[in-house]
């Protein structure tokens, strides 16, 4: 049987952006780097959003890529090697990356209520434009400069902000 594809998504918390001034800078590198990037499992939340985008995903494609990921990283470590490396996981990370979601997690009840009101900026995520992200009834939009771009947003509470 073989395992469920996973995509990445963004995961910040509102502590994090209210310390940024709600105008974070960040590339993928750095979240990657500093546990801001998690795994998501396909589902059909991002099956419909592929063909909203018309977005098709090559999973044999995929799979190549991810098999020469492994060949690569068995092979002696140099310079070479790690060039072809970088160009795999790139094209991975365009083939899996979904910066349409972005998981929001609520540690502050203030900070939530901020967001709903003046939402927030996300600078440099794979090199998109500014991307704003801000709360609309119960929609919630990641608008760009032409206001065309939209965003998924995942809000998680803590236990405390629910008491």
């Amino acid at each position: 049987m073989k395992k469920l594809q996973q995509y990445y998504i963004f995961k910040i918390s509102t502590t994090q952006l209210n310390h940024s001034n709600y105008n974070l800078q960040i590339s993928f590198i750095e979240a990657q780097k500093s546990a801001k990037i998690i795994s998501l499992g396909d589902s059909q939340m991002l099956r419909t959003l592929r063909a909203i985008k018309n977005i098709n995903i090559d999973i044999n494609e995929i799979d190549l890529l991810l098999s020469e990921k492994r060949k690569i990283k068995k092979r002696s470590h140099n310079k070479e090697n790690l060039k072809l490396l970088l160009e795999v996981e790139k094209k991975l990370t365009d083939l899996l990356f979904v910066p349409e979601i972005i998981s929001v997690f609520v540690d502050d009840i203030k900070h939530y209520k901020y967001i709903g009101k003046n939402g927030f900026i996300i600078k440099n995520m794979l090199g998109l434009l500014v991307e704003q992200v801000k709360q609309e009834e119960t929609m919630h939009y990641l608008l760009t400069k032409n206001m065309k771009k939209r965003c998924i947003l995942f809000l998680t509470m803590t236990e405390k902000i629910l008491k």
